[in-house]
Parts: structure tokens; C-alpha cells; sequence
């Protein structure tokens, strides 16, 4: 059975998790990527941001104040937007994705924001090929650049 197609963020998987609060300068949904500008969260965009802060860890709007994953060593799941394969394990690739559901982008290398540390079935999601869950760990964090 083909693996479902639902792109919803990144989800921790490693535990404890540790979380901040900051405030949002922008809408963002439970799992977005975050970027920070003037100290406030926005979801990633690859074309406007070279680092992520961490992932939402609860839905916000302009002003709000949110808890954020925002520990480097955290690791997450969360779905390929193509093909994953077991090659793939140790590469650093970029996210894509509008807020609500980003994805890792196993063909993108441009900003290598998160590194894929392996599959992460899930019922549902349990093959390797289109749409796999994977685990990985944001390479591209701000406090790591």
C-alpha cells in the first residue's frame, strides 16, 4: 500500500523537547519551520531565509507569543515531498512548503537546513519510496550558523 500524502510539518521525536516562547511577526501553524527576523518567528521560506530558529510548537498570528522547538539537537519526522530513498540517510537538504505543511525536499541542497537521519514509519507511512516519513535534525539552525 502506497504511502498517504499529507504533508503537516515537523514533529519531535526526541524527548525532552525543549521549547521558548516568541512572539510571531507573521501567521504560522503547529510544525511550520521558523525563520526569526528583529526577534520575532515567521515561517521558513528558502528563497528569503538561510536558518531556521526552530518549529512552532503551537498555531499563532502577528503578535502573538508562541513556544518554539528551538533546541538544535532536537530531531523531528515529518514527510519527503518526493521519493525518499536509504541513500539519502546523511544528506543535508532543504524544506519547501507553505505554512500548515512544509516538508523536507530530499532533491533540494541549496540552503541544507535539516540532514535526514532515517526513516520514520508511521501506519499509513510506513514505506520507503513516495511520500516517506523521515527523521532529521535541523542542520541549518541559526545558533549553529
Amino acid at each position: 500500500m502506497a504511502n498517504y500524502d499529507s504533508p503537516d510539518g515537523f514533529k519531535p521525536v526526541s524527548f525532552p523537547a525543549r521549547t521558548n516562547v516568541y512572539e510571531c511577526s507573521a501567521t504560522v501553524t503547529k510544525g511550520d519551520a521558523l525563520a526569526i527576523a528583529s526577534g520575532k518567528v515567521l515561517p521558513y521560506v528558502a528563497s528569503s531565509h538561510s536558518a531556521v530558529i526552530g518549529v512552532a510548537a503551537e498555531d499563532g498570528v502577528d503578535g502573538d507569543e508562541i513556544q518554539v522547538f528551538d533546541d538544535a539537537s532536537t530531531e523531528f519526522s515529518a514527510q519527503c515531498s518526493g521519493t525518499f530513498a536509504a541513500t539519502l540517510i546523511g544528506t543535508a537538504v532543504d524544506i519547501e512548503g507553505a505554512t500548515g505543511a512544509m516538508q523536507v525536499d530530499e532533491d533540494g541542497a541549496t540552503n541544507d537546513i535539516c540532514v535526514i537521519l532515517g526513516h520514520y514509519p508511521l501506519p499509513g507511512a510506513d514505506e520507503i519510496g513516495d511520500n516517506s516519513r523521515v527523521k532529521v535534525v535541523l542542520s541549518g539552525h541559526a545558533t549553529l550558523a
